[in-house]
């Protein structure tokens, strides 16, 4: 696993930067395990060839591994991991005499923009499929007293705004205790039933 994966190249920015690839990126990170190229097609809706061909790009530049493989009624699966932890561009660091800080720059917004967006439509999407379910007339006993039991952690959603104020040593306190708070339950473990996501921004605002 690489802990930072620094892009320095027009190339490299590309590829990580394309909203599609960020699609795929995404997903592969929510699945919270290793995935086949059919796996990762059939959550898009895509066809595996075109899937495919964004996966080798990904491998090129070692942002997209082989975790393992396994046989499949005789047949060789490939699950593919993500590779990095922080993904960083840096046009400074670059021999490229071609990419220009503003390419680096819109790219890096465009990058932004996807990962936002895919979070508030999958946020969107649940929080209707929660609405639809409350709003059936055609609801079973057995349904009806799953919604409407008042703590079902499958149900909580939550979106918040607020304004926070520290010190330099707060902050950096906080940070410290919100990374390890989120490490705590970042573990991958399946077998618990309830799978969260999280996309949190703090940022300031002056």
């Amino acid at each position: 696993m690489i802990e930072k994966l620094i892009l320095r190249s027009r190339e490299e920015i590309k590829i990580m930067t394309d909203p599609y690839r960020v699609e795929i990126i995404n997903i592969m990170k929510n699945h919270g395990s290793p995935m086949t190229v059919k796996e990762i097609a059939e959550k898009m809706g895509e066809a595996h060839g075109k899937v495919y061909y964004h996966i080798k790009k990904f491998e090129k530049i070692d942002a997209v591994v082989i975790h393992h493989t396994k046989n499949i009624k005789g047949i060789t699966a490939k699950y593919y991991a993500i590779n990095f932890e922080e993904l960083i561009i840096s046009p400074s660091a670059s021999s490229d005499s071609e990419l220009s800080a503003d390419f680096a720059i819109n790219q890096s917004l465009n990058m932004i923009s996807s990962y936002y967006e895919s979070s508030k439509n999958d946020f969107l999407n649940f929080y209707k499929k929660l609405l639809i379910e409350a709003n059936r007339e055609d609801l079973s006993p057995e349904e009806k007293a799953k919604l409407d039991k008042k703590d079902d952690p499958y149900k909580s959603a939550t979106l918040q705004n607020s304004v926070l104020y520290f010190t330099a040593e707060e902050y950096k306190s906080f940070t410290q205790d919100l990374k390890a708070l989120i490490d705590k339950y970042d573990n991958n473990d399946t077998t618990k039933p309830y799978k969260k996501n999280l996309f949190f921004t703090l940022y300031s605002n002056d």
